[in-house]
């Protein structure tokens, strides 16, 4: 239908009366996803557009006057704001004439869309192992509309995606990676059966899978109170930076750590005298923020007993001496013997 002006001329009045004819409606409304409050709703004029001044658009269920109102132009859009995530509304836009009271417009042109849903919390990459990662996240306070989850995976380029429905562990987890490497982990939260697809804004978070444990550790006795710590390292020692060693006793935890990445070990420190203590060992990328480290690698070692005090020496014989000395002072742990060697240049008697 056309929109037009009426004119009736009354010969005994004198006068003219105008009467509208209501415009055409718009041609297409569609409804887009602009955040979790806000929508765009946008206007095709219909073919004769003649006489039309504005646009009033309505939101269902939203107050009584128009959410927003569009000048007749070029650019027939415009922004829907105060709305809730994750949620279908459904539009109604009508053609007007300008500067007509009441106002004079066609009939409505609707449409439907949704807010986008809130994004997922916590998002974090996790290692799991030399050769995988988990990335793990929590659903939003207000999961509104919320249907699925989309995760993606990347290093130089995409490595796997994983389509995570509500209700399910909220994990992905990559296997067959490469050791001690960066990885970037993304998250959207998306609504079921939108065409196009409705999601939130990404998430973003990167983590690193763990480095190859060292290949072997030795625990060897340095003195009464430390033992010291001999590392080999992987046969793949990639991204490797230093190296850690710790024993937990009774009341204490002792660690040190390995920068030489040839020739690693170091010395545990403040232990008690011949004592077995288990150690256990890590590799760890540095570079990584927090820092990741290896599985761990157990060995155990003892450190020495306190030394005897106060030896003395007595001849016996021409072939003989006599030695003589008093127990340690301190603790007396794990002593069983005591063992006297006497040296000459080129021979030891025992």
């Amino acid at each position: 239908m056309q929109s037009a002006l009426i004119v009736i001329t009354s010969s005994r009045l004198e006068a003219n009366t105008m009467i509208f004819v209501d415009p055409p409606a718009p041609a297409v409304v569609t409804v887009t996803s602009v955040s979790t409050t806000s929508v765009v709703v946008r206007v095709e004029k219909p073919t004769d557009a003649t006489g039309i001044g504005r646009y009033e658009v309505r939101v269902d269920g939203v107050g009584t006057t128009p959410a927003c109102t569009i000048p007749s132009g070029d650019k027939l859009e415009c922004q829907v704001d105060g709305l809730r995530p994750g949620t279908a509304y459904k539009v109604a836009v009508s053609s007007c004439i300008s500067g007509t009271v009441p106002a004079v417009c066609s009939e409505d042109t609707r449409a439907s869309g949704w807010t986008r849903p809130n994004a997922p919390a916590d998002v974090a990459v996790v290692p799991s192992s030399s050769t995988s990662v988990a990335v793990r996240f929590k659903a939003p306070t207000d999961a509104t509309g919320i249907g699925r989850y989309e995760v993606t995976v990347s290093g130089v380029e995409l490595i796997k995606s994983c389509t995570i429905p509500l209700g399910e562990e909220l994990e992905c987890r990559v296997d067959g990676l490469q050791s001690a490497s960066k990885f970037e982990g993304t998250v959207k939260s998306c609504i079921n059966d939108t065409d196009p697809a409705v999601c939130s804004e990404d998430v973003v978070a990167s983590g690193w899978t763990k480095p190859n444990p060292p290949a072997e550790m030795l625990i060897l006795p340095s003195s009464s109170s430390s033992v010291f710590v001999r590392v080999t390292p992987p046969s793949e020692p990639t991204g490797i930076r230093l190296y850690t060693a710790s024993v937990v006793g009774v009341n204490e935890t002792s660690l040190c750590v390995m920068l030489n990445m040839e020739n690693p070990g170091c010395r545990l420190d403040g232990l008690q005298s011949a004592t077995e203590y288990n150690v256990s060992g890590n590799a760890c990328v540095s570079t990584a923020d927090p820092m990741v480290c290896s599985e761990s690698v157990t060995a155990s070692g003892w450190t020495k007993p306190n030394s005897p005090s106060n030896m003395t020496l007595g001849s016996v014989d021409s072939t003989s001496i006599y030695v003589s000395w008093q127990k340690p002072e301190g603790m007396m742990n794990g002593i069983t013997l005591y063992k006297a060697l006497a040296r000459q240049s080129s021979r030891a008697v025992e």
